[in-house]
């Protein structure tokens, strides 16, 4: 499938297609050419772990706390929720066929979420009375 992705990303996304060319031509022959956008320091497919390791680091150093990788999915779909997209709009990026698995497995529902549904509650209750 195709997504939109945020000019942000796709200029990452030249830079690091630049230094992976650069590489190329610094292994020559060595370099296995798979056609690969994410691929290991010779061209080759990344094992899972390695990227597992990778951004355990890198969340490390950032001083966030760790979680999975794949948690970032389940991150991006709330974030883009409580932004205010609609969820058929998410499900879609999400490569899913049912806005229903977005809504009950993606999406989760944050402190704030909860204190702004009880403020809402409450606005309401004191118009109607």
């Amino acid at each position: 499938r195709s997504i939109a992705l945020p000019a942000s990303v796709i200029d990452n996304l030249r830079r690091h297609r630049v230094r992976q060319l650069e590489r190329r031509l610094a292994l020559g022959d060595a370099w296995e050419d798979r056609g690969m956008v994410f691929a290991n320091e010779s061209g080759a497919p990344l094992h899972v772990n390695s990227l597992a390791n990778h951004f355990e680091k890198v969340t490390t150093a950032a001083g966030v706390p760790v979680i999975r990788f794949h948690d970032m999915r389940h991150t991006s779909a709330t974030l883009m929720l409580i932004g205010g997209e609609h969820p058929k709009v998410v499900a879609e990026r999400l490569g899913h066929s049912d806005v229903s698995i977005t809504l009950n497995r993606y999406s989760h529902v944050t402190p704030d979420m909860q204190r702004q549904a009880a403020d809402r509650l409450d606005a309401m209750i004191d118009r109607a009375s």
